[in-house]
Formats: C-alpha cells, structure tokens, sequence
C-alpha cells in the first residue's frame, strides 16, 4: 500500500476555479460580442466620420459631425469585454492571480472613464474633464498589454497550451513595440511647435500609432480567450485527462508473460494455473486451484 503524503502549500491569492466548460463557454460568448461590438462600432464610426484616421487620435471623435456616441459605446463596450475575458480564463481552470485581476479592473475603469469624461478638443468642455480622459487612457492602455503578460507564465506552465502561449509571446513583443511607438509619437505631437518634434509627429502620427495599439491590444485578448476555451475542452476530454498514478496489476493490462505452475509440467492435459512473472496470479482463483493442484500432486505421489 502507497500512502501520498503531501506537504501543505503557503496561501497564496491566486484564483483557481474548477473546469467549467459551459461557463467557460458563456464567458467567451460575452468577452467576443462585447469586443466585436467595439471594433463594429469603431469601424463604422471611422466610415461615416470626416476626421483622418492617420492624424487625429481616437478621442476627438467624441465630436464628430456625424456618428456621435459611438465611440462612448465602443470605449464601454470594450469595457464589458474586458471583464468577460477575466471570466473566461477564470472558469477554464487558469490561475488568476490578483495581479491579473487588478490589471482587468484598472483597464475597464479607464476605458469607462474615458467614455463618460471627453477631451478637451472644444472651448466648452472642462479643462478636467480632458485630464481625467488622458490619465484614464494612459491606465487602460498600459494596463491592457500587462494582463496577458501576467497571464504568460501560466499558459507556458500548461503543456496543452504552448503553441497559444508562443502566439502570446510575439503578440506581445509587438504590443511593447507599438506602445513605445505611441507614446513617442503622442509626446511629440504635444510638442510639435518645438523644433524637430514636428518632424516626428509627422512621421509618427498619432492616430496611427494609436489605433495599431488598440488593434493589437484586441488580438491579445483574443489570443486569451482561444487559450481559456482549449484549456476547458482539453481538461474536460477524458482521453487528455492525465491518468494518477496508482498501481495496476500487469496481467490486467494483456502485457505480463505468463508460465507454467511451477511443480507441474505443461503437457499433463489438465487445467493449469498459470502466474505472472512477478508471483501474481493471472485469473479468478488462482489460490484455490494452485491448492487443488497441490493436493491432487500429494495423492498420486502417495500412491507410486
């Protein structure tokens, strides 16, 4: 008999939920429409709207001619997306660390925040309001590339998972890149009547650099919900499910070699009972037809 003991584990405040393949299911159905909707709403705002999307940044669409609101749906849409993703990698039996879980928070608060306080593109808006809509976007794209990087470590630990975490990896390295990108060319538009910044803003510009951010941005999260949905099926597939490890008796697996009862020679014609290599039996009562054998040997030898 082989007792398991095990060491008690420190606490740790990672989240860990059972494998709910439903759920999991439910949670990529909302994580998917909310950013689909998001990524409609922007498209459609950018057709209909007379801005240039190389040159003006996301936020003065708050004010365009024509389809106004949109971009406050889509910002709080995205929002909603982001939450359902947390979900989603929750249920499918991933770790959730509560750094993840306030990376999640932080981004949804600063994409709401910056749907409900608009830019300061226009005389009547607050001065405020336009720093609380630039704070809360700096927080929201910083904090968006760093869920799946908190979330990295986990997807490489998970053997089912290794080609979504290679995927991650690169969409990452991309994300770093184009965010860099952005804040250089965000820096030097706000500092284009110094000599040389012109230049780069010119080169870099803004709404460019900002909408590759958001369209990478939205392909990491992406990458996490196809990773959460293969974890859920592979841990509710009974054939990749990994077997504990106990003991089997050889002979019950067809593998063992058997030979004869030792004592007795095979060609006697009567029913012998064979065993396995390692001294098991192979069969249903094998003690009580090795002591007929013995008891049968012990009358013919008394009789010669």
């Amino acid at each position: 008999m082989r007792f398991d003991v095990r060491m008690p584990s420190p606490p740790s405040h990672a989240k860990v939920h059972t494998v709910d393949v439903a759920r999991t299911r439910a949670w990529t159905i909302a994580a998917t429409a909310g950013l689909g909707w998001a990524l409609f709403t922007l498209i459609v705002l950018h057709s209909v709207s007379s801005f240039d999307p190389l040159t003006d940044p996301l936020s003065r669409y708050a004010f365009t001619d024509r389809g106004g609101g949109m971009l406050e749906a889509s910002l709080l849409s995205a929002a909603v997306g982001v939450i359902a993703v947390r979900g989603s990698v929750l249920s499918a039996g991933l770790t959730v660390s509560r750094t993840t879980s306030t990376l999640v928070y932080a981004t949804s608060t600063g994409l709401a925040t910056a749907a409900l306080f608009p830019a300061t593109f226009s005389s009547d808006i607050d001065p405020v309001s336009g720093r609380i809509h630039q704070y809360a976007s700096v927080v929201a794209f910083a904090s968006l590339p760093a869920i799946a990087l908190s979330l990295l470590d986990v997807l490489r630990a998970t053997p089912v998972l290794a080609r979504v975490a290679s995927a991650l990896t690169w969409l990452l390295r991309i994300a770093l890149v184009s965010l860099a990108l952005f804040g250089v060319s965000y820096v030097a538009d706000a500092l284009a009547g110094v000599p040389g910044f012109a230049v780069v803003a010119e080169t870099v510009p803004v709404g460019f650099t900002q909408r590759i951010v958001f369209l990478v941005d939205l392909c990491l999260l992406a990458v996490l919900l196809v990773g959460a949905m293969r974890h859920a099926r592979a841990s509710a597939d009974p054939a990749s499910a990994t077997a504990p490890a106990t003991a089997v008796h050889p002979s019950a697996a067809g593998t063992s070699p058997v030979r004869p009862f030792a004592g007795r020679p095979a060609d006697t014609g009567r029913p012998v009972a064979h065993e396995a290599v390692d001294g098991s039996a192979s069969g249903f009562g094998y003690h009580d037809v090795r002591n007929a054998d013995l008891q049968r040997s012990d009358r013919t030898d008394a009789v010669t």
